[in-house]
Parts: structure tokens; C-alpha cells; sequence
């Protein structure tokens, strides 16, 4: 029934698909295989971004207007072994932020155990304001005992925990790693929320007030809206509210909300294209 219904969503919502998005060029050639993007809270101005496997371990600061403003190199010890996400949580202070990087690509079905790097930060927006590293650590995890291909992150801001969500299964699976912040460095097992009504997730954003959530497979872009008391398994585990409009990309898997939430964002792998486009489409659901 559940399927039944979101292709019935698909069918009834087809005309979503001639809304067009702002194009936003990306010349540089190190924004080449992006599998992540995420926005601040209190910062409409930059968008950091990670590419995947076979890549470089930086974190890439891109600017509204196309530019990569920054690069930020992140130390051997969390080697980029195949990064599929990122997102990110406000602490401290309000320029200050902690960036949740998801190493839990996992094509070849070989990995039993993942990692989430934490790089702490203190930012300030703007186009030629560099951001500070202030600290890293990285925390390790295992889901269900088994194997899994994961290349979505979800921070909750209602909970503190994050949300992990697997790719490849006749429906994606839900996993929570509770209160992150205080993870040490030992491997513990993440907690198995239940399925999605959908497969194939690459991607996904939980906006900074926790009520909105979009997931992106190669050729959809779904929206939850969360209901007071909802958890996020609870919202995630019944048929999506709304199909929201989404240009098909070249192997796109990133998406993130802009923090007024009037906006979410896209932007996929280069391919052989001298150029990729970051998408800015305005968020609307009647």
C-alpha cells in the first residue's frame, strides 16, 4: 500500500518537474565528486561540501556565487575512505558548529564498521572570511552486524542524535547513534530504528529546527514534515508528505536545506562536464 501511494505521489505531483531551479556554476576542478553539501544555522552564505571515495580528505567551502572560497585539509588519521555525507549541528557559541562527516560509503559490501569524523569549527560568513579549525575526533560504529552501503547523515536537533540511512535493500534502514558529542573512540553498535517506504536514499537533510526533512534518491526528492511528539523514525517510517521538484543531475546524491528553509540545494558529480551546477530551487508545498 505504501508503494501504491507514492506512485501515486509521483504520478499526480509530474508537474513539479518543469519549476526551475537557480543554476549556480562550479568551475573549480577539485568539486568533482560531491556526495555532501550542508548549510549552517545563522550562515545563508556558504555551503560546505565533501567529495567520495578515490578523493582528497578535505572539506570544501563553496560561496552563493560559485566559488570555493576555502579548502580545508583534514589530518591523515581520517583518511577519506569513501565520505557520503555531511551535515552539521550549532554549539557553543552562535559562529561556532561542529561538521558531522559520514565515511560510510561501502560499494564493495566489505566494511563491517563506520566512522563519522566531527571537525569542530568557528566561522564567520562571508565570502573571504576563512573558517577555523578548532578540533577534530572521529567516532566508529557498527549497524545491525551486518553490511551496509550508507549514504545518508541526519543531525536532529530535537534529540542530539544522528541518523544514519542506508542506500542499497528493497527499502532503505534507519539507524540512530545517540548523543554523538560524547562518543568516545571505542566501536559501538547504532540502534535500528525500522525501513523508509522508499529505497536507493543518497542523500538527505533534517532542517535546524528538526520538523523538516528531505531524502533524495538518483531521480526523487521527498519531503516529511514532522508532527509535534513525532520521532524520527515515526515521520520516516510512513509515506512522505510531498514530491518536491528535482532537475535529474549526472550521479547527484547531495542536498541540503538553506537555514530560513526557504530554499534546499542540490549538487552532483561532475562527470566528463567542464563544469556542475550547485541547484537552488524554492521550497513550496501547497
Amino acid at each position: 500500500m505504501k508503494l501504491y501511494i507514492i506512485l501515486l505521489l509521483i504520478l499526480v505531483s509530474s508537474l513539479l518537474y518543469s519549476v526551475k531551479p537557480e543554476k549556480i556554476e562550479i568551475t573549480h576542478k577539485a568539486i568533482a565528486e560531491i556526495s555532501g553539501i550542508e548549510m549552517l544555522p545563522c550562515c545563508d552564505s556558504l555551503v560546505f561540501a565533501v567529495n567520495d571515495s578515490g578523493n582528497p580528505s578535505e572539506v570544501y567551502v563553496l560561496t552563493l556565487s560559485g566559488k570555493v572560497s576555502q579548502i580545508i585539509p583534514i589530518p591523515k588519521q581520517f583518511k577519506n575512505n569513501d565520505w557520503e555525507d555531511i551535515s552539521a549541528a550549532q554549539i557553543g557559541e552562535p559562529n561556532q558548529a561542529v561538521l558531522f562527516i559520514a565515511d560510510t560509503g561501502n560499494n564493495k559490501l566489505l566494511k563491517t564498521s563506520y566512522e563519522i569524523v566531527l571537525l569542530f569549527i568557528t566561522f564567520k560568513c562571508g565570502e573571504d572570511i576563512p573558517v577555523q579549525v578548532d578540533s577534530l575526533k572521529s567516532i566508529k560504529f557498527t549497524m545491525d552486524k551486518s553490511t551496509y552501503d550508507a549514504e545518508t547523515l541526519l543531525y536532529d536537533t530535537q534529540s542530539g542524535n544522528l541518523y544514519v540511512i542506508t542506500k542499497w535493500s528493497e527499502f532503505s534502514k534507519v539507524f540512530e547513534i545517540s548523543h554523538p558529542l560524547t562518543r568516545t573512540s571505542d566501536v559501538f553498535p547504532a540502534r535500528f530504528c525500522g525501513q523508509l517506504p522508499i529505497s536507493i536514499v543518497t542523500g538527505g537533510d533534517l532542517d535546524d529546527t528538526g520538523k523538516m526533512l528531505v531524502l533524495k534518491t538518483y531521480i526523487e526528492v521527498y519531503f516529511w514534515n514532522r508532527q509535534p511528539g513525532e520521532s524520527i523514525w515515526d515521520m520516516c517510517s510512513r509515506t512522505p508528505d510531498a514530491l518536491l521538484p528535482y532537475k535529474s543531475e549526472p550521479q547527484g546524491e547531495a542536498i541540503c536545506w538553506s537555514p530560513d528553509n526557504k530554499f534546499y540545494y542540490t549538487l552532483s558529480e561532475r562527470k566528463s562536464a567542464k563544469s556542475v551546477f550547485l541547484y537552488k530551487y524554492l521550497f513550496s508545498v501547497d
